[in-house]
């Protein structure tokens, strides 16, 4: 019998992050995701507002049962604001790497974000 290949945390991967509202796509500056464990996630990235301001976010998700996760954001803006809300996701894995998707509420709307990594852009 083969044995599986011990899984090692925290894996790290850097990937694409979009947000997607009504027909309009936004791809964020930088994205950085870590794998705690098999139940915990957190992905990291930068983006600017509409008023130019960069906001840092960091988005702590936890599994809730079998591929689906949630938990809470938090973000901070370069002029020192910040802001806190929820999201959700679900993750698909193939032999090239993962994909999240899922929900974003922040402020008054609802997005959807994805994300993508390739297993050969793990650290």
């Amino acid at each position: 019998m083969k044995k599986d290949k011990l899984k090692r945390y925290p894996l790290n991967y850097n990937g694409s992050i979009w947000f997607a509202r009504e027909a309009a796509f936004e791809e964020m500056e930088t994205n950085h995701v870590t794998f705690r464990s098999e139940k915990e996630i957190v992905v990291e990235f930068k983006g600017k507002d509409t008023d130019g301001f960069l906001w840092a976010y960091t988005l702590t998700l936890t599994q809730k049962d079998g591929p689906y996760y949630s938990g809470e954001w938090e973000a901070q803006a370069n002029d020192g604001d910040r802001d806190v809300g929820k999201a959700d996701c679900i993750i698909y894995r193939n032999e090239k790497g993962f994909l999240l998707c899922g929900r974003w509420v922040e402020e008054e709307y609802d997005y959807r974000w994805f994300v993508e990594l390739n297993f050969e852009d793990q650290e």
